[in-house]
């Protein structure tokens, strides 16, 4: 090894990148043979202009502890968001390919892969009491060392100090009307710097997997020069509704509809999530 290299640790095999991805067949096609094959739904976003297929990717060693947040993006009440979250931080942190620990008994909401690498928290924005926007400064202004001192709002101060304990981000979020909850754009409107370089995720839910969704907040999230990674995981969600008629302020924990997610795992959907977590792990070794 040369001097200065750091060692690696494979998760499974070497890094490849593909400059161009012809659709589900092309990750198919790039794993090992034995690992099984994975059936990915068509409302799976692939389209990216390069992806990495994550069967391929190796982490360093010595790469520092890493925090990535997993946001909750819908506020209504009743809302099916934080159980889709739940489900997505489950998944991530049960993943075979990360050395995962369990969650210690004083923190429900983190766990450790590994104390030198990956640390997952759930952020509802829901408990963030963030108005409309309503911040007098633009954050793009604002020292990009420490931003957080200059924003006029508490709110918005206390926001950017919870943004900036992370390195990364996967946002879990429905679709409405072909887009993004208001709630999501307004927590994103807030800062700026704190999202700069970062890499990010998307989880997409709704009748048709919310592909609309993912594809308006990848140009957001690309304007506020995250570094997006190309897997984007859509859910379909055909038989799991709402509680009818639940007074407004009061939040309603609902139940996953086990036939969507036996859908899921058919559609090799928990796998999707694994490939968008590790395309995660490996952008934030480059840093």
């Amino acid at each position: 090894m040369r001097p200065g290299r750091r060692p690696h640790r494979a998760t499974e095999c070497q890094p490849h990148r593909s400059s161009q991805l012809r659709g589900s067949e092309d990750l198919i096609n790039s794993k090992p043979a034995n690992l099984p094959k994975l059936q990915l739904p068509p409302e799976t976003n692939l389209n990216p202009p390069e992806s990495i297929s994550l069967y391929n990717c190796l982490f360093s060693v010595n790469m520092p502890p890493k925090h990535i947040a997993i946001v909750t993006s819908s506020t209504r009440t009743p809302r099916l968001n934080p159980t889709i979250t739940q489900y997505v931080y489950d998944v991530l942190t049960n993943d075979p390919t990360l050395p995962t620990r369990k969650p210690s008994p004083t923190s429900a909401d983190t766990v450790d892969t590994d104390p030198r690498h990956i640390t997952f928290t759930i952020i509802d924005l829901a408990k963030q009491s963030l108005p409309l926007y309503d911040e007098s400064v633009i954050p793009a202004s604002l020292p990009a060392d420490n931003p957080t001192p200059h924003y006029t709002r508490p709110h918005t101060r206390a926001w950017s100090a919870v943004v900036r304990e992370y390195d990364a981000f996967i946002f879990v979020t429905p679709q409405y009307n072909w887009s993004i909850p208001a709630s999501l754009k307004n927590a994103l409107d807030y800062l700026f710097h704190e999202w700069k370089g970062k890499p990010a995720g998307i989880v997409s839910y709704g009748s048709k997997g919310g592909g609309k969704a993912t594809d308006h907040l990848r140009g957001v999230l690309t304007g506020l020069r995250m570094r997006v990674v190309g897997t984007a995981p859509g859910l379909v969600v055909k038989f799991t509704g709402l509680p009818i008629g639940a007074a407004s302020e009061e939040e309603v924990k609902v139940e996953l509809d086990e036939r969507d997610v036996e859908g899921w795992r058919e559609s090799g959907v928990e796998g999707i999530l694994r490939n968008m977590g590790m395309e995660l792990v490996c952008e934030l070794d480059k840093e």
